[in-house]
């Protein structure tokens, strides 16, 4: 993306050096792991999106294990007995998000590519 040569380019690779910087700490691998690019072109374009359900979805915020970890109801157990007091405040909103599980790669590479040239 650097060869792009545009501001915009420069912007997305420096913004995320210190992700880079991460992920080779975490995995011995140069690289990143940038979900955030994602949202964007499904934004203006939903069918990138090859494969997508809705799910009750929140952030962990009290364990130390899983601190700051996104948590899906994938399997959909959120208003189960066992789970319903944990789910609570989720399930009295009764707002479910739409979770993309899988993309079409090539045009979501197009879209961005696009916008940073």
């Amino acid at each position: 993306m650097l060869s792009f040569g545009t501001p915009q380019a420069r912007f997305a690779i420096e913004c995320n050096s210190r992700a880079q910087e991460a992920y080779f700490e975490q995995t011995g691998e140069h690289g990143i792991h940038c979900p955030t690019p994602w949202p964007c072109p499904s934004a203006l374009d939903p069918t990138i999106a090859t494969e997508q359900s809705e799910h009750y979805v929140d952030t962990e915020t009290t364990s130390e294990l899983t601190l700051g970890m996104t948590v899906v109801d994938r399997l959909n157990v959120a208003g189960n007995e066992r789970n319903r007091a944990v789910w609570a405040p989720l399930l009295r909103h009764g707002k479910k998000a739409k979770i993309h599980w899988t993309i079409d790669n090539r045009r979501w590479k197009q879209s961005l590519y696009s916008t940073l040239r």
